[in-house]
């Protein structure tokens, strides 16, 4: 099989096939990023911000976390498909999420409760997030979070004191 004047390597045909895109458009990903592998050209569709959605919904349960974070990393990528990386098993994967949506408080919601600090700094950072939950993280336990929450634009003048506030951390009684 030739395209373009040169033969096509089997890698791409099969994941164009596979993916539903053009022989021109996988080729092209994988010429942009320089990359042979099948990781890197997954990689760059996945960034790729004319990939349909359809794509990237399949890639979006692709076992390599690379991958998925190009997913979320692509500014193209629908809010009601980042909502399936609120559970990620990567904390990178969930902290970009957070910065990320804007309309889907749930998900936000969720990821104020992360065990991953990192994430909660994301979401008390977001300017999305509802004022109640930013309310909530005031009380965190880690000092990154409670600055995000009190750094945040959105956050009211009570919730950015409340978050500002020294902790009070009571000792155990001997």
């Amino acid at each position: 099989m030739t395209h373009t004047g040169t033969s096509v390597p089997p890698l791409v045909t099969r994941l164009a096939r596979e993916l539903g895109l053009s022989l021109a458009f996988v080729e092209a990903a994988q010429r942009r990023e320089d990359e042979q592998s099948e990781w890197g050209t997954l990689w760059a569709i996945a960034r790729n911000e004319d990939t349909p959605v359809t794509v990237l919904s399949k890639l979006a349960t692709h076992d390599g976390a690379d991958v998925r974070l190009a997913i979320v990393m692509n500014r193209k990528t629908p809010e009601e498909l980042l909502v399936r990386f609120v559970n990620d098993e990567g904390p990178i994967i969930r902290r970009e999420t957070a910065t990320r949506l804007s309309t889907q408080t749930e998900a936000l919601r969720t990821l104020a409760k992360d065990a991953d600090s990192s994430v909660r700094v994301a979401v008390g950072a977001n300017q999305n997030t509802p004022i109640d939950v930013l309310e909530e993280m005031t009380s965190d336990s880690e000092e990154s979070v409670r600055l995000a929450v009190a750094t945040n634009k959105a956050s009211p003048d009570h919730v950015k004191t409340k978050a500002r506030a020294p902790r009070v951390v009571s000792k155990p009684k001997a």
